[in-house]
């Protein structure tokens, strides 16, 4: 019985608290663009990926949405975290990364015209 409320104890607090490992979702803006073809897009490094909070002043297309989900611990790791996913894609940027009301950081995912 005292094993069973503290494990009931522990997963109320994770539910309330919001634990978890930080990671990422990306959200295409439609699957129908044809970047989205598996055979368009090559792996990059992550540090090539460009973070900001920002707009850049440059041509782009905005191809998708990502967003952190486990509430990293604060910009930089955001910016890490979106940077190695989106390496893996071959987009150029994220841009006018912001703060969310449930601490989670969200982005315009683009790729240089």
């Amino acid at each position: 019985m005292f094993f069973e409320k503290a494990l009931l104890r522990l997963a109320l607090c994770l539910l309330i608290v919001g634990c978890g490992v930080p990671s990422v979702t990306v959200r295409p803006h439609s699957w129908d663009d044809p970047f989205w073809d598996s055979k368009n897009y090559s792996r990059k490094e992550p540090n090539s990926i460009i973070a900001t909070n920002t707009d850049i002043n440059r041509p782009y297309k905005e191809v998708a949405i990502i967003q952190t989900t486990g509430r990293p611990k604060d910009e930089k790791e955001a910016f890490r975290l979106m940077r190695k996913q989106l390496a893996t894609l071959g987009v150029d940027a994220v841009i006018k990364v912001r703060i969310m009301e449930n601490r989670n950081y969200e982005g315009v995912v683009v790729l240089f015209d």
